[in-house]
């Protein structure tokens, strides 16, 4: 169809085509407005569904506190640069008095508390504030900031809440001026339940520094200059929202908890007060009864008194009751032996341990004992018979490598300036202790492989007996296996004057031949040539002809009863046994036993890799723990586990 020209139609035909174009026109014009208008609609609805999965406004409620570095080397316009950064990282947080509080502290030679957390409620006024710091130049005294902050910045005073998570960002362009004193203080602030983050901005940073200031390596970040901070604003933010979630519920499941109270006289009334309250708090924090959590109570100075046993009381206003009668008595700081009353009585069934349930221990000192060495081996003893160390240290007089060879693990030691600070610990030991009340899982190797030898002391102080007892070790430990050519493999050899190797890596096809095979060893008797046996076992036993796979983690297991013939070639020999890839988990048992020795024996770190029996009877007691070491050290299907891998706290005696 041709169509015409309007000006050739007749002149009342060119009116209504006219009419009928412009009709057609606007209807066309409407379509692809229209059209126009959904699409960018839509993009439009897409674009901001991505930005709010993105830029999602954090939720929870969290106490933070910025510690900013205003000293000499920053200059006023990147001090500017700061603020302006929190301001940004601010306005990504809900603030108000039931979700974000902000403070500022400001340090150089001397520190400034700016603004507390409980001053400003809203984002506007958080802003204004920030405008009105003052540069001021000078030093940089991280210590005393951190140590300032710690004591007054979460303080209730300055607008901590009771229960919400304490947030400290530390930022800074340069090293202090001592980095030993900020260690010192950046723990006392973990101590004190501060969780640290660390910014360095530059090229005159101390990245070691920042991290012994934080939390964790994942809290520390940096950035080349003060122009490019703004680019961790959102990782900022996305490290702290998840520590803001709401506080967990209660803590379930069973424990038998027995404080381990210092009386001393360095203590004082006052503080020893404190400690009962700080004890009260804890015990309202768990469900307590006969099928729950139950409280015993010690204390020590110059002697030693059992105040309530474990199954004394059954609800938690009889315990606190219970606590407000305990006496202060003053005295001396004999705490080793504390420990071994402790471990001898305080968890036995007539004091109302129950059998199967976690034995856990928190010693709170504040000063060193009497004697370190006498302490570091009761601590050892009581760790044999299953208990679980917790050491809490206050005030300037502790001794930190004492309370490390006290406590479990070194995350199971805490330190607080003060019997006032207590307090900062209760939601920490609550959180150290909650995952270890879960009821223990049966220790198994599903999926692991390694080659694992056992290295047996059989010299004429062992005697026949407990040789037998040795055995029933290895025995214990094995059943937690699964033994296979594409499982675990065990061996086992003796040492005395000589070395023999008693069952081969090849030879354990399963679990029911290696127990024939171990029920045929014989007792030697003579001397203790512990070196001699782990060259052995290292150049023997490991050896592909002996049945180790190529490729398999090893791990050797040596009991011995007291000090090797040589040091020197024992130390020598382990050092060579180490280096050929043997990860090596030393027993000592009894008191012939040498700290250092078997310290020299054993793989880094001594704390989880070596272990103390009181007696070969007690010593029955680590096959849990030492079969879950050997587990651990495992490859999971073929591939290895990072050398750094810790053991599952619920696989821990």
């Amino acid at each position: 169809m041709a169509f015409q020209n309007v000006s050739e139609l007749p002149k009342n035909q060119q009116s209504s085509s006219v009419q009928q174009k412009r009709s057609m026109q606007f209807m066309w014009i409407l379509f692809i407005s229209l059209a126009v208008i959904n699409v960018t609609s839509a993009l439009d609805e897409d674009v901001e569904n991505d930005q709010t999965k993105r830029t999602a406004t954090c939720t929870g409620k969290a106490d933070i506190v910025f510690l900013v570095d205003s000293s000499g080397s920053v200059g006023q316009t990147n001090f500017n640069k700061t603020l302006q950064f929190i301001k940004d990282v601010v306005n990504k947080f809900s603030i108000g008095s039931n979700d974000v509080r902000i403070g500022v502290d400001t340090f150089s030679t001397s520190f400034r508390r700016e603004f507390t957390l409980g001053r400003y409620s809203s984002k506007w006024s958080i802003n204004s504030a920030l405008d009105r710091i003052r540069y001021r130049a000078g030093g940089t005294d991280t210590a005393s900031a951190l140590s300032n902050m710690t004591s007054g910045s979460f303080s209730r005073s300055s607008g901590h809440r009771t229960g919400v998570r304490k947030v400290a960002v530390v930022i800074t362009d340069g090293k202090s001026n001592s980095y030993s004193q900020t260690a010192a203080a950046a723990r006392q602030a973990r101590s004190a339940g501060i969780y640290l983050v660390a910014i360095g901005i530059g090229s005159g940073i101390n990245v070691t520094e920042l991290n012994a200031i934080a939390s964790t390596r994942r809290n520390v970040f940096t950035t080349p200059s003060f122009s490019a901070l703004s680019g961790l604003q959102g990782l900022l933010r996305t490290r702290l929202c998840p520590v803001m979630t709401p506080k967990p519920a209660a803590c379930t499941g069973k424990a038998d908890i027995v404080f381990l109270v210092d009386s001393s006289g360095s203590v004082g009334q006052t503080n020893f007060n404190k400690t009962l309250q700080f004890i009260k708090d804890v015990v309202n924090k768990f469900s307590i009864g006969s099928n729950a959590v139950r409280i015993g109570v010690d204390t020590f100075s110059s002697s030693f008194r059992r105040e309530f046993t474990l199954s004394r009381y059954s609800s938690k206003w009889s315990i606190n009751y219970a606590l407000d009668r305990i006496s202060y008595r003053g005295g001396n700081t004999v705490t080793a032996s504390a420990l071994s009353n402790m471990t001898s009585g305080s968890f036995s069934r007539s004091a109302g341990h129950r059998t199967g349930v976690r034995k856990i221990a928190v010693v709170i000192t504040d000063g060193k004992s009497s004697s370190y060495s006498q302490t570091a081996a009761a601590a050892r003893r009581a760790r044999s018979a299953g208990i679980y160390l917790v050491a809490i240290g206050i005030g300037s007089g502790i001794n930190v490598t004492e309370l490390n060879a006290i406590a479990s693990t070194r995350r199971n030691v805490f330190t607080t300036p003060s019997f006032s600070a207590l307090s900062g610990l209760q939601g920490l030991l609550r959180t150290r202790l909650c995952p270890v009340m879960t009821p223990k899982p049966a220790v198994s190797c599903t999926g692991r492989r390694a080659d694992v030898m056992f290295l047996l002391d059989s010299s004429g102080s062992v005697g026949e007996l407990n040789f037998n007892k040795t055995l029933q070790l290895v025995r214990d430990v094995v059943s937690h296996f699964s033994i296979g050519s594409n499982a675990m493999k065990v061996g086992v050899d003796t040492f005395a004057t000589g070395f023999r190797q008693e069952i081969l890596l090849r030879s354990s096809s399963s679990a029911s031949s290696f127990a024939r095979n171990v029920n045929k060893i014989k007792y030697d008797g003579g001397s203790t040539y512990t070196g001699l046996g782990l060259t052995g076992m290292t150049t023997v036993s490991f050896s592909t002809e002996a049945g180790h796979r190529t490729g398999v983690p090893k791990v050797g297991i040596v009991v011995t009863d007291g000090q090797s013939s040589s040091s020197s070639n024992t130390v020598a020999a382990a050092k060579k046994a180490k280096s050929a890839g043997i990860y090596l988990l030393v027993v000592g048992v009894g008191s012939s036993v040498t700290t250092s020795e078997l310290n020299s024996i054993a793989t880094y770190p001594y704390s989880q890799n070596v272990f103390n029996a009181k007696s070969y009877t007690s010593m029955n007691s680590l096959h849990g723990v030492l079969a879950a070491r050997g587990c651990a050290r495992g490859s999971r299907y073929g591939k290895r586990l990072a050398a750094e891998e810790e053991i599952p706290e619920e696989h821990l005696e």
